[in-house]
């Protein structure tokens, strides 16, 4: 064999080796040696997340993610992101994941390049509408009626799929936040709102002329969101929502939260 074959063998397995070593997947042990499982939360979404009286974030997300935190044996810290920020910031590695009431479909419409756990809850997208409103009482009901959304949500792609059960509303409103949907609503410009179903009891339980329509028009799986191969600390949530799910815990924090799922 001469030198030059030799060299050339020497020189591809170095390569080889550089090229497993910069594509080795450190996500688990960066938060493990961090001792911080670090998650953006947009904390406008009760009883999922909001800001409390002190100024704090509380909520079923922020006491879901202590559990998984502390189950990977860290502790978890949240950072206060805009929504339309949340994945953006994922991928600049503000923080590890993402954790506030998100869906699959919504991370990938911000069009970046995400991952996602196992669900750790399933919600329905159903309808609210004014109490005295009683030409609403089903889904059927918002044939040609005006219907507010918030843009770029599963209840706005619930909203959508009205058409394809054959339910023609007249108009769908996007909005920004859901909060600027319910003012409408109370101002009477739009005639119902389609949101999750979490979100519509926190509104029914804080404004009493709001009431709730309860007729599913899709379901929706709520995910931690990651980066694109962050394998490692994927696996390691899953497992960790494996047992969130069926632990005394999510029993303890969903009595807590969303009385209405226990």
């Amino acid at each position: 064999m001469s030198k030059k074959i030799l060299l050339l063998i020497i020189l591809t397995v170095i390569g080889c080796n550089k090229t497993k070593e910069s594509s080795k997947d450190n996500s688990l042990q960066n938060v493990l040696e961090k001792g911080i499982f670090g998650y953006g939360n947009c904390p406008e979404y009760p009883p999922f997340s909001f800001i409390n009286d002190k100024g704090n974030i509380e909520g079923y997300d922020v006491d879901f993610a202590s559990y998984i935190a502390s189950n990977i044996g860290v502790k978890s810290e949240v950072n206060n992101i805009p929504w339309e920020s949340l994945i953006v910031a994922l991928n600049q590695k503000q923080y590890d994941a993402v954790i506030s009431a998100i869906t699959p479909l919504e991370a990938q419409s911000a069009g970046e390049l995400v991952d996602f756990t196992i669900p750790y809850i399933t919600l329905n997208e159903i309808i609210i509408t004014k109490k005295d409103n009683n030409d609403i009482n089903g889904k059927k009901d918002l044939e040609n009626k005006i219907i507010g959304v918030q843009d770029s949500t599963s209840a706005s792609i619930a909203a959508d799929m009205l058409l394809e059960q054959g339910i023609k509303v007249k108009e769908i409103k996007k909005y920004d936040r859901n909060a600027n949907a319910v003012a409408d609503l109370n101002n009477g410009r739009i005639d119902a709102i389609v949101v999750g179903e979490a979100y519509a009891a926190t509104s029914a339980n804080n404004d009493s002329s709001i009431k709730i329509i309860n007729d599913p028009i899709n379901s929706a799986d709520v995910v931690i969101v990651l980066r694109k191969g962050d394998e490692e600390l994927k696996n390691a949530l899953n497992n960790a929502i494996e047992q969130f799910v069926s632990s005394d815990y999510n029993k303890t924090i969903l009595k807590k939260w969303i009385p209405f799922r226990d």
